[in-house]
């Protein structure tokens, strides 16, 4: 096959779309709060089997407990709601969901 076939038959020769400075600041973002949601998750589903000390889990809940309230914050008109945002992209983390959106402290 000549170069020029190989080269119109191959995907990565169709156009990117560019996107605003604005729109990659807000992809950010939302990669970022999806982010949070599974390390969350992942925390917390961890201090349930024990497998993380108390001083380890409490140190890393707060900080995302933070990085999340900022984060929600500055996303509460492009995601007003968080729940159903996670439902949209394909998250199920009921653990981080209750912590990030229901109790919003530590659990010790």
């Amino acid at each position: 096959a000549s170069e020029a076939a190989t080269k119109a038959a191959s995907p990565s020769t169709k156009r990117a779309t560019a996107l605003t400075a604005a729109e990659r600041r807000e992809a950010s973002m939302q990669a970022e709060l999806y982010s949070i949601i599974v390390a969350t998750e992942h925390v917390e589903s961890a201090f349930v089997r024990g497998a993380v000390s108390n001083e380890d889990y409490e140190r890393s809940c707060k900080q995302l407990l933070a990085q999340f309230q900022t984060l929600r914050s500055a996303l509460k008109e492009k995601v007003p709601d968080v729940r159903l945002w996670a439902r949209e992209n394909g998250l199920s983390c009921p653990l981080a969901e209750e912590r990030l959106l229901g109790t919003g402290v530590t659990a010790t």
